[in-house]
């Protein structure tokens, strides 16, 4: 084989390396235990919500729980949260404080969803309402 198609065949095998390492990116076994920082807001009814508590609860890529992994939880403040949470796929559950009244399709029941991995830009935004 000459040079030139050898260049070339490492080449196109390179590059279809690369394109194949640029999907999303698997959770190992080892990384399940990995804490990544994130940070994001929350706003109740297009508004910053004043305050309350996040939760992001464990499962697996079918959205099913997984009740052996530890649930992350933060504060709400002034429609903004930071902690540090377990790498996987999470439900998110957010209530209001005593003064702000959350719909159960962003708690108990909720419909809220991410993907938190080595990856992942660590900003979130949740849009919830109340009604």
């Amino acid at each position: 084989m000459s040079r030139v198609k050898q260049i070339t065949v490492v080449f196109v095998v390179s590059m279809l390396l690369f394109i194949a390492g640029c999907g999303q990116q698997q959770i190992t076994v080892e990384e399940l235990g990995s804490t990544f920082g994130i940070e994001g807001t929350v706003t109740l009814d297009g508004r910053p919500m004043s305050a309350g508590t996040i939760k992001l609860v464990p499962v697996d890529k079918e959205w099913q729980l997984l009740e052996d992994l530890k649930t992350d939880e933060g504060s709400i403040e002034n429609g903004r949260f930071k902690l540090n949470v377990s790498l996987g796929y999470k439900l998110v559950e957010i209530y209001g404080d005593d003064s702000v009244t959350i719909p159960e399709r962003f708690n108990t029941q909720t419909e809220l969803k991410a993907y938190v991995h080595h990856a992942t830009e660590d900003v979130f935004a949740f849009n919830v309402q109340s009604k």
